[in-house]
This record gives C-alpha cells, structure tokens and sequence, in this order.
C-alpha cells in the first residue's frame, strides 16, 4: 500500500506538445505543495526514438518508478510516443494493480484509449472530458483546477487529510511562490516604510501600496522580501500574478483552494471569485501582494468595496493617487550594488562588507558596480557569472561593454537599460544562472 504517514511524491509524465498545459497544472497543484500534502513535484519529458537513442542510460533509470503519484499527460502524441517505453509503462501499471503506488491518466487532449493498455486506469477530470474540449470546459483553466482538485482529492484519501509539515512551515495561509534570495541586499529605508505603511497588527486603510519602477529595478524581490521579514505579523500572506487577467484569475482560483473555501469545489469561476472578496472582507490583518499589475482596472476583481487587510503592488508605471500610493525604486546607490555584486560573485560572506575587502579590490568592485548602472537584476547576473566563469571584475566588465556598444552601434542611438536586460550577452546569463 502506499503509504499514508508522509506527504507523496507526485510524478508528472508528459511529452513536448503538453508542456504549456503541464506548467498550468503544477501551478494549481502549488497550494498542495505548500500545505505539505505534496512533497515534490517532479516532472519528466517522454522523448521520441531518436532522443531515445541519444539518452538511453538516463531512461533506463527514470525516478517516477519509486513515486507514490504518477500521472501520465495523456494526448495522441503521448500515446505514440509511449510505444517506446513499454518496460517503464508495464513497471507503472504493475505498481497500479498491486497498490504500490497509483498511475493515473491525465486527459489533455482527446484520445481514443479502447483497445490500449491504458483503458482500464483511472483518470482525471472526473467528468472524463479532456482539458482542450472546449464544449466541455469554457476554458482551460477550469480543466486544470478540476483536475488539480482530483489529484488533491486523491492525495486527502491516501493520508487521511492530514498534510506532513513542509520544509518552511508557514503556520497561516501563505503562497510566496519565490524562495527568499540569500543574496538579497540594501533598500532598508524603503523596507521599512512599507512596514510602516502596511502597518501589521493594526487598523489597516485598507489602501493599497505600489512599488513602482523599470524591469529588473527590483520590485518583486523587494516584495518577496518584505513577505519573509514580516510573514508572522500578519494573519496571511497571500500572493497573485497580476500581470492579466487570466494569471490574476489563474491564482485567485488557487487561493480559494489554499484558503479552503467551499466553493472552490464549483466549476464556476465567478462564483468563487466571489467567494475569494468575501474571504477579504470577513478577516483582517492579511496581506495581499499582486505582483507585476499590467492594469489598475484589474483590482475591481480582487479586493471587495470594505476590507481589513493590507495591499502591495509591483508595477511598471505610475499608478493614479486614487488607486494607491507609489514607490518608486530607482538604481542601487554604489555601496549598495557592489555589495550585491560582491556577494553574488561569493567574493564575500552574505554577511561580509566593502571594508572587509583590500583596497584595490574595493575600487574595482565600486567601478564595475556603476559601469553596470547600479541595477539590480544585472548585478545579480554579472555576480552569478563571475562566481561560474572564475572571470575578474575587468574581464566581465570588459564583455559587457563589448556587448553594450555592438548594441548602441546596431540601434544607432542611446542604450536603455530595458534593452541592456534584453541584449543576447545578458538574456544568456539570465536563462543560464539562478540570480
């Protein structure tokens, strides 16, 4: 039997053409995660013959084999591409049948499963229609929420609904989807004006807060902090992707699950979006950060006419006075970014200072800091690479600037720094290297 005294490993199976729907799926699945139902998360691509052939020995030890949960995406594609695996599918459904584990289908697009050796395992959704079945489902969201509600389900049975602590034990409903950043540093001033402003542990205005500012300035780090600093003065602290509609509603539904509320068990979105104001308004002392806010308009869906809680936004431009009150964050002063950078690169402890450094060092440290216009997110990435490569200040610097002025050249005209975020030198480490 599996056992029913720890939290699971949940194991995802899928192939190329479902990653999008994957990467939906385990964002619903986050509540479970973080309430300790759910150890890990893990997922594995199903590749074709040719890839077969190139990562044999990797496939011949695929990890889902020891997980509790394993949950095949299931689509045409898969279906053709899992003639290939026929010892791992066998092992899979071997654990099904003796109670070892459970394999359960996923269906996100429709197949026809009679005559397969797929038809007699469970599946999710329960009402059997695929995610992509747009007469079924109004959209694809709803899909995804009601199969991460089965998967949930499934998981409540097996254990008894009693969650196993997580790794960071929250004690109130929290769903930071960001790990504190070790590397984290300066901006103490406006860290404590927010904690000024949001005022925990007292009677709240209920008027929301804004950190203002261009891409890579900081602003969700800065708000990812602030949560961890003070996550125990409030009575939740709950986090939403702001940046559409659709993400905004995406977590919202998620939320609902977090904060179990009954009608998160509705296909309705309204409703439970509903459900999720009166959440607000019936409890104090929350707060709620809405991360990357494209449109102010979109608070209407969040936040009920009366609350007692606490609102912090990110977002690129200045929001109107009527809608909240702006920070803006701008460059990191010198001190400030060659500490990050100096920490980042591990030249020095977390904990370390500029005058713990030689002279020379310092200096150097300092120059590179304001050649690299004192932001943030590329000080991050200039730190990460050097602490890689091995390079010095002066070689990096020395490839940054050879990037910049080829960029300056090609655009004929003055670089911004949006564009030096998004030059190929810099989208390289980004994509390469954890900040």
């Amino acid at each position: 039997m599996v056992n029913s005294t720890k939290s699971l490993v949940v194991f995802l199976l899928y192939v190329q053409s479902d990653e999008s729907l994957l990467l939906g799926l385990v964002r619903y699945l986050q509540p479970s995660l973080q309430q300790g139902y759910i150890r890990t998360i893990d997922t594995y691509r199903l590749r074709s013959a040719d890839e077969l052939q190139l990562s044999a020995e990797e496939d011949e030890a695929l990890p889902c084999i020891s997980a509790d949960l394993i949950f095949l995406l299931i689509s045409p594609e898969c279906i053709a591409i899992c003639s290939h695996y026929g010892s791992l599918i066998q092992q899979l459904m071997q654990r099904q049948r003796d109670g070892s584990a459970h394999f359960v289908l996923v269906l996100m697009r429709h197949v026809a499963l009679q005559g397969t050796d797929f038809e007699t395992l469970p599946a999710l959704p329960k009402k059997g229609e695929a995610v992509t079945n747009r007469k079924a489902w109004r959209n694809r969201d709803l899909a995804l929420f009601d199969i991460a509600l089965g998967i949930r389900q499934l998981i409540e049975d097996l254990t008894g609904s009693h969650p196993a602590p997580s790794v960071h034990l929250h004690t109130r409903p929290w769903n930071v989807p960001y790990q504190r950043n070790p590397y984290f540093t300066g901006r103490e001033m406006i860290l404590d004006e927010l904690h000024d402003v949001l005022q925990p542990n007292r009677a709240a205005s209920g008027y929301p807060h804004a950190l203002i500012g261009i891409p890579g300035v900081g602003k969700t780090q800065l708000a990812v902090e602030y949560a961890y600093l003070h996550e125990h003065e409030y009575s939740a602290v709950l986090w939403v992707n702001a940046g559409s509609q659709a993400a905004l509603t995406r977590d919202l539904l998620a939320l609902a699950a977090l904060l179990h509320l009954p009608e998160y068990h509705e296909d309705n979105h309204p409703l439970i979006l509903q459900a999720m104001k009166r959440w607000l308004s019936s409890h104090d002392n929350w707060l709620l950060i809405l991360d990357n806010l494209a449109d102010p308009g979109l608070l209407s869906l969040v936040l009920p006419a009366m609350h007692k809680g606490h609102v912090l936004l990110t977002a690129q431009t200045l929001i109107s006075p009527s809608v909240a009150r702006s920070i803006v964050l701008v460059m990191m002063n010198q001190r400030e970014g060659s500490l990050l950078l100096l920490r980042r690169a591990r030249i020095i402890p977390l904990d370390g200072h500029l005058e713990d450094l030689p002279a020379r060092l310092r200096v150097a440290a300092q120059s590179t800091a304001h050649d690299l216009s004192g932001l943030p997110l590329v000080l991050a990435q200039a730190g990460a690479y050097m602490e890689q490569t091995g390079w010095g200040f002066q070689e990096y610097l020395s490839a940054y600037l050879q990037q910049r002025n080829k960029l300056q050249k090609n655009s004929g005209q003055r670089t911004t720094k949006r564009a030096l975020l998004q030059c190929p030198f810099h989208r390289a480490l980004h994509c390469a290297l954890p900040i």
